[in-house]
């Protein structure tokens, strides 16, 4: 990661050193229900159109408010989390997992100690400390912190008159009026009702038995419904899918900063040597942390009561999909309590987030003929949208030839879909024979592998080059947030690579999500008069994102040290 950090962490602004260096690619979007729940006669009780609490349930009057409220959420901090979800604690509703932070830990204790006296007799034989500490663990299981807050200590939450059900085997949901056929189904199978309370592991491999896993399935005549993430093969994804991928390791991080340190006057001053120093992390999923998709964890704890963690992260919980990254410093408070803290810096980093689109069901024809080197940029700042033909991935000096075309002003919204909008987008049109060949073979590892080299010793130089033209400004430098999108028509694939560097200090938490919409699905069209594809997003036939490969790092420092992790996930 050496050199890519050196492009994307150089100080272009004199302010920019007292700042952080950050990268966290999310992607937030949700699922549409079956069209069994979809077509189904809804129930005669009027449950109101507020949102509200029914039964010691979060109640949303329909899936669209829950998802524009999650989404609200989705990425903010801890205390504005619990601001909201505050409102609606009373002795029948807690959340599953309550945002902590240093402002309202002694009102979370307070909570957390009434929360306890309800477990079943036999966990309160554990200690209260190790009691608080399964708590912080269920993170391994809802991993989302905004979509832990809106469930209920059992793990529940109703949308419309159907409730969702949250277990350590998969979700289960059913109508309000049907619910007592969840409950009978659970007490039937052995299945724990409370996350706290494994279900026993010959109960669960009866289930993993008798349900395929295949995603949703209808059980007892179609009256109950249950989901699991459907089984991926593909490298870093399901542990409990393929035994030999990931890793069941405690999730280790780095080495507690010895390498690292630096004057505080200089805030980034010692953090290549301190990556240069780690290796990656042996990054946990949890025991039962890929039912609802891939949840990637590292941590560095350097000292008893103080921790980096770092998260990759692919949730789909059925009602929402979140994708991406993020990186916390953590204190654990004078309750006992993981919390997060303050810290001089947190940085995090990734040289490369993929996805892949196909989008053959969308574009029949054989397009194989299309031969010219299309690139537009796109560029945020100016907002405009420069069009070139280039043979940008084929120039590693950084000087591929190009013939302009044209500019025109860059409105996002129309151009593309959320999930593509960056400070800069790149999208490119080619025949390239390195990537051509590794789609052919199949090869995902040695594809993903060729785009990030070619990013990094090609495309980047090249349309930075370019961009100094374009710009009349030989000093021009790419932003740190930029996406590629590489289009293969032969193949019908879009292949895409983004990059992504934030940064804050005295804070704890570093997170992004890019697409705010909630659907990084895209359509795809081609006209055949022009050449040109469209790409566009939440309306028509649209295909979802697959693939995800992540390289980062999560790091924080304190007293002149750093501490963190580097992480890949999806890469073999």
């Amino acid at each position: 990661m050496k050199l890519k950090l050196q492009n994307l962490i150089k100080n272009n602004n004199p302010s920019f050193a007292y700042r952080i260096v950050m990268i966290l690619a999310v992607f937030s979007f949700s699922s549409c229900e079956n069209d069994y729940f979809e077509g189904e006669v809804q129930n005669t009780i009027n449950y109101g159109n507020e949102i509200s609490v029914i039964d010691g349930r979060m109640y949303f009057p329909n899936r669209e408010v829950f998802v524009e409220t999650f989404k609200g959420y989705a990425d903010e901090s801890n205390d504005k989390i619990f601001s909201y979800m505050s409102k609606h604690y009373n002795n029948d509703f807690v959340s599953l997992r309550i945002p902590v932070t240093e402002n309202n830990e002694e009102e979370v204790l307070k909570i957390y100690e009434k929360k306890i006296e309800l477990l079943p007799n036999g966990i309160l034989n554990r200690s209260v400390g190790d009691l608080y500490d399964d708590i912080d663990d269920l993170e391994d299981i809802i991993g989302d912190d905004a979509f832990s807050a809106f469930l209920n200590s059992d793990a529940e939450i109703q949308v419309a008159d159907k409730i969702y059900k949250y277990t350590d085997v998969g979700l289960f949901f059913t109508t309000v009026n049907k619910y007592n056929i969840l409950e009978e189904y659970l007490a039937i199978k052995n299945i724990s009702n409370n996350l706290l309370v494994p279900t026993l592991e010959s109960a669960r491999q009866l289930i993993e038995s008798e349900i395929p896993n295949a995603g949703e399935t209808s059980l007892m005549g179609g009256d109950l419904r249950y989901y699991i993430t459907p089984c991926n093969q593909e490298p870093g994804n399901q542990d409990r899918c393929l035994s030999t991928i990931g890793s069941s390791g405690n999730g280790n991080g780095g080495n507690g900063g010895n390498n690292g340190g630096g004057s505080q006057s200089v805030p980034l001053e010692g953090l290549e040597p301190y990556l240069n120093s780690l290796d990656i992390c042996d990054s946990r999923n949890g025991l039962f942390g890929t039912l609802f998709g891939t949840n990637k964890i590292c941590i560095d704890q350097y000292e008893s009561k103080r921790r980096v963690k770092t998260k990759v992260f692919n949730y789909n919980y059925y009602l929402v999909y979140h994708i991406g990254a993020k990186v916390k410093h953590q204190k654990k408070g004078w309750t006992g309590i993981w919390r997060q803290e303050d810290t001089d810096i947190v940085a995090a980093g990734i040289e490369m987030a993929q996805f892949e689109y196909d989008y053959t069901p969308i574009v029949q024809p054989d397009l194989s003929y299309v031969l010219n080197n299309r690139a537009s940029y796109s560029y945020k700042p100016l907002n405009i949208k420069y069009n070139v033909e280039s043979g940008i991935y084929n120039s590693p000096t950084g000087y591929a030839p190009y013939t302009y075309l044209n500019q025109e002003t860059w409105i996002s919204s129309n151009h593309y879909p959320r999930v593509f909008w960056d400070d800069l987008t790149i999208e490119y049109t080619t025949k390239n024979s390195v990537l051509d060949y590794g789609i052919s073979q199949f090869d995902k590892n040695f594809t993903s592998q060729k785009l990030n080299e070619l990013f990094w010793n090609s495309v980047y130089n090249n349309v930075r080059n370019q961009l100094r033209d374009f710009t009349n400004n030989n000093s021009f430098e790419p932003p740190k947030n930029i996406t590629l999108i590489s289009n293969h028509p032969g193949y019908g694939k879009l292949l895409v690579q983004k990059t992504y560097f934030s940064n804050c200090a005295n804070c704890s938490k570093r997170e992004r999500t890019f697409d705010f919409d909630g659907s990084a699905q895209v359509g795809v069209s081609f006209n055949g008069n022009t050449g040109k594809f469209n790409f566009s997003g939440g309306t028509g036939e649209l295909i979802t994102p697959e693939s995800l490969r992540v390289k980062m790092f999560g790091v924080a420092k304190r007293n002149g040290t750093w501490h963190g992790s580097k992480m890949e996930v999806g890469i073999e």
